[in-house]
C-alpha cells in the first residue's frame, strides 16, 4: 500500500500544495481495494490522508494512526484494505466515524468478530473489522461507505523504541512492499508480487508529527530517510494542539522536550519513517516505567543499558556462514548495499576463520566448490569476485536457501555465525523460523538494505537466533552501521540474563529482545510485581566464553507511574502473545492462552479481532474536540492549501484558484472571479458555523478576522448547492 508523506508549517515560509485524488487507482495493480457494487468489480483504494501521531519516552512509543477514505462510487460499498504497522506494537484500540458517528471497537475472538459482521454486513448495518494478518500487516474491513461519504479510522498502539549505541530509533512502515508468493504459503491479501512501488510520493497524502517526552537530556535528532524540522515543544505548543497531540498548552509536560515534522515538500521518499535520537549522556544504566492494575498488582518495564566494561573479551575462532539476496526485489541500491556489507564483513575476518558465501534467488550458488574455506587473502579475494558478479533476478526463495546453508555439515563443531542479507520480502516467514526454532546453539545477525523492509521478519529471525538486527535505509552512513555490528561480533556477548529481585517477589517475566545483548545495546525485561517504592535489584548473566557472572545494578521505580505508563500492560500483553507465537514453531498449541491474553489486555492478536458497529457509536469524542483549539500566534503570511473536502459537500473544479492567506491575526479568503455564489461560510469540523457573509457580484476577496481551529471547511452557496473545500490552518 503506498502512502505518501504531507508536511506541517512552522515557519513563515509558504507552500501551496497540489490538489488530492479522490479514490485514485493506482498505476500498477492495487495495494488497497474496495468492492464497488454498481460494476460488479475490485477497484484500487487507498487512504486520502494518513497522519501518524506518536509520543517518544524513555523506550516507548505512544501512537495514534488516522486514517481517512472518500467514497465517490454511485452506491454504498464494502470497503478492505490493508496496511502496515510496526511489528512489535500492541495495537489496543480501534474507532471509526461515519455518518457523523463515532463507533468504538471491542475486542472479540475472530469467529466470532467475524461472525457478527457478516451478519450486520448482510442486514444492511455499519460495521468495522480490524485483523491481524501478519505481526505488522493488519486488514480493515467496513461494511458500507456511503456515496459522498468520508470514512475516518483511528488505531492506536504502543511499542518499544529500539536502541543501540547510544540512540533511540522509531521506525514506523508507510508501505507493503511487493513479497515474493513462495509456493507453500498464499498471497497476502492486497499486495501483488512483482509491483515495484514510486520513488516518491505525494506530499500531501501522509503526515507525522511526533513529540519527544523524556526524563534525561537528548541530542542529534535526526532521520536518514526524511527531511525534518526539529524545535522546541514549547516553541511548538500551538502546532502540537492544532495537530491533535496535545490536548491544550497545560498538557505539555516539562520533560517534553522537542517536536519533530516532515519539512513541507511537495513530495518524500516512498519509505519507511525512521526517526533517530541520542541520550546527551551515558550517565544512568537504567530506566523504569510501571503500572498499576485494578488489583493493586503492578506490570513493570525495566531497560537495562550496560557500560562497556562487560564486552569485554576475545571472541573465538568462527565459521561466518553468509547468505546473501540477489532477488528482483533488491534491485538497485539495496543490492550495491549488501555487496559491501558481505565484503566488508569479509575484510574483517581472522585467517583462523573460515568463511562460506551463498547468494540465492530460485537457486543457490555457493562461491567455493568445496563449500567452506579459510578466510585467507586469495580466499576473501575470490568470494568478492562472487559477490562483485551478482545481479538481481528472480524470486526470494529464502526458506530453501536457509535450509541448505544450516545443513552443511559441521564435523569439527567449531562456533557458526550465520549471516542473512535479505530486505525479506517473502510470505512464508512461519516456515523459516520453525525452522530456525528447532536447531540447537544458533547464532544468526541480520542485515536488511531497503527503502521498505520486512522488518518483522529480520528482527524475529535474529530474536530465535540469539543474535541482532541491523536494518539499514539508503541514507545511512553505511561503513559506520558496518562497524557498529561487527564490533558486537568481535566482543563478547552477555547470555543467560536474568534478574536478582533481592528478595522482591516478580511473576509473569517476559524478555521481547530475549536473553543475550551484546555491546552498545540494550536489554529489557517486563513483568508483574505487589511491590512498592524504589527497590534495588540486580541483572546477571555471563559474558561468552569467561567463567564469572557480571553483574548490572539497577533501580525498579514502583512509585513512579510515568505519563505513558499506562502502555506497559500493553507492551507486556504483546510480549506474552509474541512468545506463545513461538512456542507455535515447534508445534504447540498455543490458541487458547493467546486469546485470554488478547482479551485480557485489549492487544489485538491474530486469533482476535477489533469490531465497532451502530450499537457503540459514541456521542462525542474528548480527543477530537481537544484537537480542534488554535491559536494565532505562528508567524504570519502563510499560505494554506486544500486537503480534501467535507463530506456531502460538493467538491469545487479542480481548477478554480481557492485559498486562504494569513496576515498576523487576519486571514483573507480569495475566490475565482469567475466562480458563482451569493454566500461563504466558514465551518469547524463539527459542522458549527464560525463566520459567513454574503457574497456580491464579482467579489473575490473576504476577509475574517480572529482565531480559527486548525482545520476548518470553506464553503460556497450557489445555484447547484453549497460547494467547498477543507483547509489546514497550520
Amino acid at each position: 500500500m503506498s502512502l505518501s508523506l504531507a508536511s506541517l508549517l512552522l515557519s513563515s515560509s509558504s507552500l501551496l500544495a497540489s490538489a488530492p485524488t479522490i479514490l485514485k487507482t493506482d498505476v500498477g495493480p492495487s495495494r488497497c481495494e474496495i468492492w464497488d457494487s454498481t460494476k460488479q468489480v475490485m477497484q484500487a483504494l487507498a487512504p486520502e490522508q494518513t497522519e501518524v501521531r506518536a509520543i517518544l519516552t524513555d523506550g516507548i512509543a505512544e501512537v495514534e494512526v488516522i486514517q481517512t477514505f472518500v467514497s465517490n462510487f454511485a452506491k454504498p460499498t464494502e470497503a478492505k484494505y490493508v496496511f502496515p504497522l510496526p511489528f512489535q506494537g500492541a495495537v489496543h484500540g480501534m474507532k471509526y466515524r461515519q455518518d457523523g458517528k463515532w463507533r468504538k471497537a471491542e475486542i472479540l475472538p475472530k469467529e466470532k468478530a467475524d461472525s457478527l459482521y457478516d451478519s450486520i454486513k448482510t442486514a444492511g448495518g455499519s460495521a468495522a473489522r480490524l485483523t491481524q494478518q501478519r505481526p505488522d500487516i493488519f486488514t480493515q474491513s467496513m461494511t458500507k461507505i456511503t456515496p459522498g461519504d468520508t470514512v475516518e479510522v483511528r488505531i492506536t498502539l504502543s511499542m518499544p523504541l529500539k536502541y543501540k549505541d547510544g540512540s533511540f530509533e522509531f521506525a514506523f512502515p508507510t508501505m507493503i512492499g511487493s513479497r515474493c508468493c513462495n509456493e507453500s504459503t498464499p498471497p497476502i491479501f492486497g499486495t501483488i508480487a512483482g509491483w515495484n512501488p514510486p520513488a516518491d510520493v505525494e506530499g500531501p497524502r501522509i503526515r507525522f508529527i511526533v513529540g519527544i517526552q523524556t526524563g534525561f537530556g537528548i541530542q542529534d535528532i535526526s532521520s536518514p530517510t526524511h527531511a525534518i524540522r526539529s524545535i522546541s515543544a514549547l516553541a511548538a505548543v500551538d502546532t502540537l494542539v492544532g495537530r491533535g497531540l496535545l490536548k491544550g498548552p497545560a498538557d505539555l509536560p516539562l520533560a517534553f522536550r522537542n517536536a519533530v515534522l516532515l519539512q513541507p515538500l511537495n513530495t518524500f521518499p516512498n519509505s519507511d519513517f525512521v526517526l533517530r535520537f541520542s541520550r546527551a549522556s551515558a550517565e544512568f544504566q537504567a530506566s523504569s516505567a510501571t503500572w498499576s492494575d485494578t488489583a493493586g498488582g503492578k506490570y513493570f518495564r525495566l531497560e537495562v543499558f550496560p557500560d562497556g566494561s562487560w564486552s569485554q573479551g576475545e571472541r573465538p575462532d568462527m565459521d561466518v556462514m553468509m547468505l546473501v539476496d540477489r532477488s528482483g526485489s533488491q534491485s538497485g541500491w539495496p543490492l550495491e548495499h549488501e555487496k559491501a556489507i558481505s565484503k566488508q564483513i569479509m575484510n574483517r575476518l581472522r585467517t583462523t576463520d573460515r568463511l562460506c558465501m551463498m547468494s540465492f534467488d530460485n537457486i543457490n550458488e555457493l562461491a567455493f566448490v568445496d563449500t567452506l574455506r579459510y578466510a585467507t587473502g586469495a580466499n576473501v579475494a575470490q568470494a568478492a569476485t562472487f559477490v562483485d558478479a551478482l545481479t538481481a533476478r528472480g524470486g526470494t526463495e529464502l526458506a530453501g536457501a536457509i535450509k541448505a546453508l544450516t545443513a552443511i555439515p559441521n564435523p569439527t563443531n567449531r562456533h557458526r555465525l550465520f549471516v542473512f542479507l535479505t530486505d525479506g520480502f517473502i510470505t512464508n516467514e512461519a516456515e523459516i523460523l520453525a525452522h530456525l526454532s528447532s536447531l540447537p546453539d544458533l547464532q544468526v545477525i541480520t542485515f536488511g538494505a531497503g527503502d521498505n523492509l520486512n522488518r518483522a521478519f529480520l528482527e524475529e529471525t535474529a530474536l530465535i537466533g540469539n543474535g541482532f538486527s541491523t536494518p539499514l535505509v539508503q541514507g545511512d552512513d553505511l561503513p559506520a552501521r558496518v562497524d557498529e555490528a561487527w564490533s558486537r561480533i568481535e566482543s563478547p556477548a552477555l547470555g543467560g540474563l536474568h534478574l536478582d529481585t533481592k528478595g522482591l517477589v516478580v511473576t509473569d517475566l517476559q524478555f521481547p529482545n530475549g536473553t543475550t545483548v551484546y555491546k552498545g545495546m540494550s536489554w529489557s525485561v517486563l513483568g508483574r510485581t505487589t511491590g512498592s517504592g524504589s527497590m534495588p535489584i540486580e541483572v546477571v548473566g555471563s559474558r561468552t566464553g569467561v567463567t564469572d557472572s557480571v553483574r548490572v545494578a539497577a533501580t525498579l521505580n514502583l512509585g513512579v507511574t510515568p505519563v505513558v505508563g499506562w502502555a506497559v500492560p500493553k507492551l507486556w500483553a504483546r510480549a506474552r502473545i509474541a512468545q506463545l507465537e513461538r512456542e507455535e514453531y515447534t508445534g504447540a498449541t498455543r490458541k487458547s492462552e493467546i486469546v485470554a491474553t488478547s482479551l485480557a489486555h485489549q492487544v489485538l492478536s491474530k486469533y482476535t479481532a477489533f469490531l465497532a458497529w451502530d450499537g457503540a457509536s459514541l456521542e462525542a469524542d474528548a480527543s477530537m474536540k481537544g484537537g480542534l483549539v488554535y491559536s494565532m500566534s505562528s508567524p504570519p503570511s502563510i499560505v494554506i492549501s486544500e486537503v480534501d473536502y467535507k463530506p456531502g459537500i460538493n467538491k469545487l473544479p479542480l481548477g478554480t484558484p481557492f485559498k486562504m492567506v494569513r496576515d498576523g491575526s487576519t486571514w483573507a479568503l480569495q475566490l475565482d472571479a469567475q466562480s458563482t455564489g451569493n454566500l461563504v461560510r466558514v465551518m469547524d469540523l463539527a459542522g458549527n458555523v464560525l463566520w459567513q457573509s454574503p457574497r456580491h457580484a464579482g467579489q473575490t476577496r473576504f476577509e475574517i478576522h480572529g482565531k480559527l481551529p486548525a482545520t476548518v471547511v470553506v464553503q460556497v452557496r450557489t445555484a447547484s448547492g453549497w460547494q467547498g473545500r477543507k483547509f489546514t490552518t497550520l
